[in-house]
């Protein structure tokens, strides 16, 4: 899945609120960050693969970025498109942009999390992985109305990044008609993509980065869609392909350790940074050590003047596997994480997805932690795995399940308070 980190501000005058791209270093955001009320949580599942950080903002295996919304002002015709030498969103190694800490008492920290906890790294970045991460750094709208990435293949699906100037169009590549193409939203609005927005008084459909709150949406594009056009903010996506057969795939346990599972199909430029790494063996979370739950990071986007776009990274786990209890972000300092979305790639058990909570309800069967549960700690599974566990069924509000099919992103799981915070 692809996940996606949100911020979102309040303006009483658009009738859609778009959260816009976090900031990067040295440049000052003006949006508030959110605090979600309600928290999500990976539901239980065989090999999910996960998503996520839309920063301006994915078990079954997945990725995530960070985004923000804005009102639709309808269709912008097509421009003739000129697009000048030298357009091309470009990729660099973290240390080749950032090298070293952003300040030089970091390098007196005993550890990664107290210094990401001290703004020692690139805001936005996650604790886990503040280091190593590839740049995909989009041009100037204004001078380069269409640029693309080079292609990367991450567990099958090969993808690139495209930015669109307001009112530019993407033509979509003629593929083989046994390949699935999608596209995920980062920034921006896009026009006829699909009917999962808002429809104008002409009848063009405007898309938005989210869909409706505890819900899913298909991010696969029909077959009768030729381009996707920008709405008049421009746009910023991933565009997507997949191929039928391995979309249809089921993962199973033992996959993360067969170099010649689809999940191992990995490719592009920097490939030597995109490595599977069990979520335990992470400096800040040693708390997981030895759970079947892995993380693949990541995909810093950011616009040209280095404001921070998206985080894209990936999550696969097996089924039985808890990731821990319902949470939210709200620690991260300046630019970091607030939320996630998240894109379904594969499934193992058929009901992957997530797990949220329905705010002001009671749910009248929850019962208290038994004292034997610790509220929070190592424990052991069978007398094998040490993992961590948090007592679901103590949760006094209705849980929600959503189910996320492949090829599927859900809506937002959190809450905001009604002065807009």
């Amino acid at each position: 899945r692809d996940a996606w980190d949100a911020r979102t501000m309040p303006d009483a005058g658009k009738e859609l609120i778009e959260p816009p791209a976090e900031r990067a270093i040295n440049v000052k955001s003006d949006a508030e960050d959110v605090q979600p009320e309600r928290r999500c949580r990976c539901r239980r599942a065989m090999a999910v693969l996960c998503a996520f950080g839309l920063g301006a903002a994915a078990g079954g295996l997945a990725f995530g970025l960070g985004f923000g919304l804005r009102s639709a002002d309808g269709a912008a015709a097509t421009p003739a498109l000129v697009v000048p030498p030298g357009c091309k969103i470009t990729a660099h190694a973290q240390a080749d942009l950032y090298p070293g800490y952003l300040h030089a008492e970091c390098a007196a920290l005993s550890n990664d999390t107290i210094r990401w906890k001290r703004n020692c790294f690139m805001p936005g970045l996650n604790v886990w992985a503040p280091e190593g991460n590839i740049f995909v750094r989009l041009p100037d709208p204004a001078r380069c109305p269409l640029a693309e990435s080079d292609e990367w293949t991450i567990s099958g699906w090969r993808k690139r990044f495209v930015s669109l100037a307001p009112g530019a169009a993407f033509t979509l590549p003629t593929g083989d008609t046994s390949d699935v193409p999608m596209y995920k939203l980062l920034s921006g609005t896009v026009l006829n993509v699909d009917t999962n927005g808002v429809q104008h008084d002409d009848g063009t459909w405007e898309s938005f980065t989210v869909t409706v709150p505890n819900s899913v949406k298909s991010i696969k594009i029909d077959r009768g869609v030729e381009q996707i056009m920008a709405g008049s903010d421009g746009a910023a996506f991933v565009y997507y392909v997949a191929p039928r057969a391995k979309l249809n795939t089921v993962l199973v346990e033992g996959d993360m350790l067969d170099t010649s599972s689809v999940v191992h199909e990995i490719a592009g430029p920097y490939v030597e940074l995109l490595q599977w790494r069990m979520f335990g063996s992470y400096g800040c979370c040693m708390q997981y050590r030895g759970l079947p739950w892995w993380n693949l990071a990541g995909f810093f986007v950011q616009d040209h003047t280095e404001q921070r776009v998206a985080y894209v990274q990936y999550w696969t786990l097996e089924e039985g596997v808890d990731t821990g209890d319902y949470h939210d972000h709200s620690d991260t300092v300046g630019n970091g994480t607030f939320g996630e979305l998240h894109v379904h790639m594969y499934h193992g058990s058929g009901v992957d997805g997530m797990q949220s909570m329905l705010p002001a309800t009671v749910y009248t069967n929850s019962k208290p932690r038994p004292p034997a549960v610790p509220a929070g700690g190592p424990y052991v599974v069978n007398g094998s795995s040490t993992g961590w566990i948090n007592w679901q069924g103590a949760n006094e509000s209705v849980q929600l399940g959503i189910a996320i099919p492949p090829g599927h992103v859900h809506g937002p799981l959190w809450l905001l308070h009604f002065d807009g915070r």
